[in-house]
């Protein structure tokens, strides 16, 4: 196998936006929302969820599901698992940990669900299509490249970085154990602008963290952008004709400058909502003394 991810190369044929759409439903349909229940999952049926199973098991939150379908001019069943994103406070410890070591606990629980699932029922995951938006789009695409996919959705998700994919077998081998986790030359690295859909809105944050494998579609601005049922709708709209110009999925390069920027942004964000997290002590003083600078003893300058 490659040893090392290609160039950020990106698919040139055309896009099959109801091939999307319907990744994307099952990317909505993980979160299990009340107010996303009468949406649908088109012709895929859940066969199983990691809260049946026993999950988590290494994260505090984390959520995914396994769903099939029979394709009518084959007669085969497909399988596609998605992975749920970020949904509150509990998930921020995670969204840090992704943005600046690259491996969230949810990764650990992400890559055994799916080893569980297959060998229960007989799935070969290099053809099975992994999906999920935001935090569930980076765990989709770290699962699914340390399981061979030839089909991994992201929708509104930050990318991994090269040095994270190559991590992958060491990482697990660590949390895991050897016998769990792949070798290193049996991941294949090759292909993946094949292999890697990118979904964004433009005004996004999350997406653009990073710059990703594969290739990267781009709508426009939207009130909520950030949402999967905001790129359900624009997908679905796209796939039927009934997209207007501004809100059309366009092939998109990343740019080159802002990603540390954005970067920042994030984990500034992330700590500060973690901050608020914590617990406050009522008796503690109002006032806190300044922070001391080990060296000098005196006030941390500014």
């Amino acid at each position: 196998m490659n040893r090392k991810p290609d160039p950020k190369e990106s698919r040139e044929d055309a896009m099959d936006f109801t091939i999307a759409h319907d990744r994307a439903r099952l990317a909505r349909d993980v979160y299990k929302k009340p107010e996303y229940a009468d949406r649908g999952t088109g012709d895929w049926e859940e066969v199983t969820n990691a809260a049946a199973l026993g999950y988590p098991k290494h994260s505090s939150s984390f959520a995914a599901s396994l769903y099939k379908r029979v394709d009518e001019k084959t007669g085969k069943e497909e399988y596609s698992i998605a992975y749920r994103g970020m949904t509150g406070v509990d998930d921020l410890d995670d969204a840090v940990i992704m943005a600046v070591i690259g491996f969230p606990k949810q990764f650990y629980d992400a890559y055994e669900f799916a080893q569980e699932v297959a060998e229960t029922y007989g799935i070969d995951l290099s053809k099975t299509d992994f999906t999920g938006h935001s935090m569930g789009g980076y765990l989709a695409q770290a699962v699914g490249v340390a399981c061979n996919a030839e089909n991994i959705w992201m929708f509104n998700s930050p990318a991994m970085r090269d040095k994270d994919m190559l991590a992958i077998p060491d990482k697990l081998a660590v949390v895991l154990g050897e016998d769990k986790a792949p070798h290193e030359d049996d991941i294949d690295y090759t292909r993946l602008g094949e292999r890697i859909t990118a979904f964004r809105t433009q005004n996004d944050l999350v997406a653009r963290l990073r710059k990703s494998h594969g290739a990267v579609l781009q709508g426009g601005f939207e009130k909520k952008p950030h949402s999967i049922a905001t790129m359900e709708k624009l997908l679905e709209d796209q796939a039927t004709g009934n997209a207007g110009e501004g809100s059309l999925f366009k092939r998109q390069e990343e740019p080159q400058e802002t990603g540390r920027k954005m970067m920042s942004l994030f984990v500034e964000t992330a700590r500060d909502l973690l901050a608020r997290r914590r617990p406050q002590n009522d008796n503690a003083p109002q006032n806190k003394p300044p922070r001391r600078n080990p060296r000098n003893n005196g006030p941390r300058r500014s």
